[in-house]
């Protein structure tokens, strides 16, 4: 072979090893799982997907704005979305003949939050007065300022089936014109923790793992601890779950076992929700 085709043959090698690689499939190509939902279990299921991706790093975890439990199950439902984390049960009508698969996965304290600092304890009598009577105040004299949230929240909800007596409490701060509505889970923490003297409910999971300003009070003496939620002691629980189509992709499956093993139970623990078996 003479020089001149020895040289024009080294060029054409590369050019011709990079058409081969261009035409050729990726393998192990990036994935997305997209995972929308109520807004208090995004910031939870944010710090799984990072560790979850660890193991699998071809794979993302895209976590959607707040849309509600609701609104996430119709993007399942539509395709939008590969797994909807919803604070309740699938509707009837949302069950799509079997189609859709519910796994509960976190249960945490619904608590009374507050930035007023020095707060520690809100007897449940005292929390129905402050959140029915415009006049309330703090033990230092600090106006108490409600923020609240639409009466059809999961929160409220359980709030109510345990002290009926807060029924009309709560319907009442939301009709005042002083007080704001919050529509979604990361609004509600965003005004509690800007206003001064603010009184709301919410959950610990999501203000933990969002790290919110905000103060935990026990209720009639008892603290919205993981141990008091355990045992029964703290009555204000909330449950979390995921849901996914049926014939999910595998790798939306692995996901799921992974929240639910070891690893994803103690992101949930330090996150202030307990994994559900």
């Amino acid at each position: 072979m003479s020089a001149t085709r020895f040289a024009r043959s080294a060029i054409r090698l590369p050019a011709a090893i990079l058409a081969i690689w261009l035409c050729t499939p990726t393998l192990g190509h990036a994935q997305t799982i997209s995972v929308g939902g109520t807004g208090g279990a995004l910031a939870v299921l944010e710090q799984l997907g990072r560790a979850f991706a660890l193991d699998h790093p071809g794979v993302r975890l895209d976590v959607l704005p707040s849309m509600g439990s609701s609104g996430g199950i119709r993007a399942l439902g539509d395709g939008a979305i590969d797994i909807a984390v919803s604070g309740r049960s699938l509707r009837a009508e949302e069950q799509e003949g079997g189609a859709l698969v519910e796994v509960p996965f976190a249960r945490t304290a619904i608590a009374f939050l507050t930035s007023h600092r020095g707060e520690i304890n809100l007897p449940v009598e005292m929390a129905v007065e402050m959140f029915g009577d415009a006049g309330a105040t703090w033990s230092d004299g600090t106006d108490v300022r409600i923020v609240a949230r639409p009466q059809s929240e999961s929160d409220y909800q359980a709030i109510t089936s345990v002290y009926p007596l807060m029924q009309d409490a709560l319907a009442r701060a939301g009709e005042r014109p002083d007080v704001p509505v919050a529509v979604t889970d990361q609004e509600n923490l965003e005004l509690a923790a800007m206003m001064e003297g603010s009184l709301t409910v919410g959950t610990v999971l999501q203000v933990w793992s969002e790290d919110v300003p905000l103060y935990l009070l026990a209720l009639d003496g008892t603290a919205p601890t993981l141990d008091n939620v355990a045992s029964g002691r703290y009555p204000l629980v909330k449950e979390y779950c995921l849901v996914f189509r049926a014939d999910a992709d595998p790798i939306v499956q692995d996901f799921i076992g992974f929240i639910e093993a070891e690893a994803g139970a103690e992101i949930l623990r330090r996150a202030g929700a307990l994994p559900v078996e």
